[in-house]
């Protein structure tokens, strides 16, 4: 029997590492990458702040196609919506493989610099409440998505010298945690 549709999810804070993680690491595997960044600067490379919004429908409605297609795709949000839950239910249901990488800073001020770093390069910036008003709202929304997905993989991308520690790894109801003592911010991502 053929591998199911696969949908990787990227999820974590503004300026966590999400798309460099895809770029690194999923990239060479050819899976198409819905991202509401590239969406916008498509649309308007110089202004793409002034159209987020817009690029957000559009990138939700293209995951919506993708999955009514049954392709195999990737895409990156900062989860502290409720409905990217029941989009990856709606995959679920939809026969997809659902993998999870949920890459976390261990301070919303790493990511709140990390932002202000981006801006300068010729990203995007976010306010700074709203970077820290997500952070919790994401870290619940993961907590209640676990249980959903096939895979996941939680990541702490707080050190620029050790980029992308797994914390922990789950598959198929199991997990192992690979760092002690393990973070405050990941204890209650473990099943109970």
């Amino acid at each position: 029997m053929p591998d199911p549709q696969q949908l990787w999810v990227l999820a974590g804070g503004n300026g966590a590492g999400k798309t460099t993680f895809y770029h690194l690491f999923l990239t060479k595997h050819g899976l198409k990458f819905v991202n509401v960044d590239s969406i916008a600067k498509d649309i308007d490379p110089a202004n793409p702040e002034d159209i987020s919004y817009q690029a957000a429908t559009m990138a939700a409605k293209i995951r919506e196609d993708l999955i009514t297609q049954g392709v195999s795709f990737c895409f990156e949000t900062v989860f502290s919506h409720a409905s990217k839950i029941d989009f990856i239910a709606q995959a679920k249901a939809n026969g997809y493989k659902i993998i999870l990488i949920f890459i976390h800073l261990f301070d919303s001020g790493l990511n709140e610099a990390r932002v202000r770093q981006g801006v300068s390069e010729g990203g995007h910036g976010v306010p700074a409440d709203k970077i820290h008003a997500r952070i919790p709202r994401t870290l619940k929304h993961i907590q209640t998505v676990l249980p959903l997905v096939d895979e996941a993989r939680i990541l702490d991308n707080s050190s620029r010298d050790n980029p992308f520690q797994q914390i922990i790894v789950m598959k198929a109801g199991d997990y192992e945690v690979n760092v002690s003592p393990l973070p405050e911010w990941a204890k209650d991502l473990l099943p109970a």
